[in-house]
C-alpha cells in the first residue's frame, strides 16, 4: 500500500511542470519509499523468522 502511494507521488512528480507541485510530490515520494522499504524488510524478517525460527 505504501509502495503504491509512493509510486503515485513519483508519477505526479514526473508529470507536473511547475515547481509548486513537483517539490512536495518528490518529498512525499522519498518519505513513502523509505517507509515502504522499512515495512517490507520487517515483513520479510518476520516471515523468515516464522518459517525458519
Amino acid at each position: 500500500m505504501t509502495l503504491a502511494a509512493s509510486l503515485l507521488f513519483f508519477f505526479a512528480y514526473l508529470m507536473s511542470d511547475d515547481n509548486a507541485t513537483r517539490l512536495p510530490a518528490f518529498n512525499w515520494f522519498k518519505r513513502l519509499i523509505i517507509v515502504a522499504f522499512i515495512l517490507l524488510s520487517i515483513g520479510l524478517f518476520m516471515t523468515f523468522g516464522h518459517f525458519w525460527g
